[in-house]
């Protein structure tokens, strides 16, 4: 049987949040897929149309994006509730996670807070298990260079240096973020341009990218690798991208389950789920059913 349509669930908290089904239902695990910080549910559509053939594809707007209505609740921790409730509404039996970026952190959130019961296999693309780098940590963002302090000040007020830190993660987003490569300590006119372009001058729609931003910063999601007793992918950009390669090793080493590593050669963070038809592929061989 196969299926396409667009939904909306109402969360525990009375939220309105827009999912999408695709594909096929007449068994098998649900692949569960969890999209990144400013992209939508349609991000997913380039691998979904592959994975389809011979999955039941799910995919919903979170909070603050895409179709999704809610007005508040942009935590990691609330994703990652919805999540829960989004496998709940739909009865579905066993399922794939699979997460880019803030998505992979919402799948870790979502396995340290519920374990991996019902959880066959789990794809976590790009993300280190804790941005800030502090206490010996130098596996988070930036290639090991984003602080605590720094991160203080980017909190402060929602001031115009959390606005700055925006066209500074987009400027490292885009660019690959090769060995010995330095970067700007401010990002170039063209960043900001680009980060006004896509973010929008709207003040809920810079709360929304606040809030996911400071969430993440304030999760430490290391404790859940242990936890992840399903099999695992970990997908990551080589020669590095925000993250340094090193964190998917880190992690892989950690999954109590059997894990994979799954490079992406030259790309930057943006590029991983581009072009779709590699990221399919690399998909379709992890969890089975077919080829991109």
């Amino acid at each position: 049987m196969i299926i396409n349509n667009k939904n909306i669930f109402i969360a525990s908290d009375g939220a309105e949040v827009s999912y999408y089904v695709n594909g096929r239902s007449d068994g098998g695990a649900a692949v569960v897929f969890v999209h990144g910080l400013l992209d939508s549910a349609e991000d997913w559509n380039g691998v979904i149309g592959a994975a389809s053939k011979s999955h039941m594809c799910v995919s919903f707007d979170l909070r603050g994006h895409g179709r999704s209505t809610a007005v508040d609740g942009f935590t990691v921790g609330r994703a990652a509730a919805d999540l829960r409730e989004l496998i709940s509404h739909l009865s579905l039996g066993s399922v794939s996670l699979v997460g880019f970026s803030l998505g992979a952190f919402v799948v870790l959130e979502y396995v340290r807070t519920y374990g991996c019961d019902s959880v066959s296999k789990i794809v976590l693309a790009d993300i280190t298990p804790k941005f800030i780098n502090e206490d010996g940590w130098n596996l988070g963002l930036y290639q090991g260079e984003y602080t605590r302090s720094e991160f203080e000040r980017n909190m402060r007020g929602k001031t115009a240096d959390f606005n700055r830190e925006v066209g500074y993660f987009v400027y490292r987003n885009v660019l690959a973020a090769r060995e010995g490569r330095r970067f700007r300590n401010t990002a170039p006119a063209w960043a900001r341009l680009l980060t006004f372009l896509v973010v929008g001058s709207s003040p809920a729609r810079k709360t929304v990218v606040y809030e996911y931003f400071k969430s993440m910063c304030e999760c430490d999601e290391r404790p859940a690798l242990h936890m992840m007793t399903a099999d695992t992918a970990v997908f990551y950009a080589e020669p590095g991208s925000l993250f340094p390669p090193a964190a998917a090793k880190y992690m892989a080493d950690r999954i109590s389950g059997a894990t994979a590593l799954v490079p992406f050669r030259d790309s930057a963070h943006i590029t991983v789920l581009r072009p779709a038809s590699r990221f399919a592929r690399e998909l379709l061989r992890f969890i089975g059913g077919g080829d991109a």
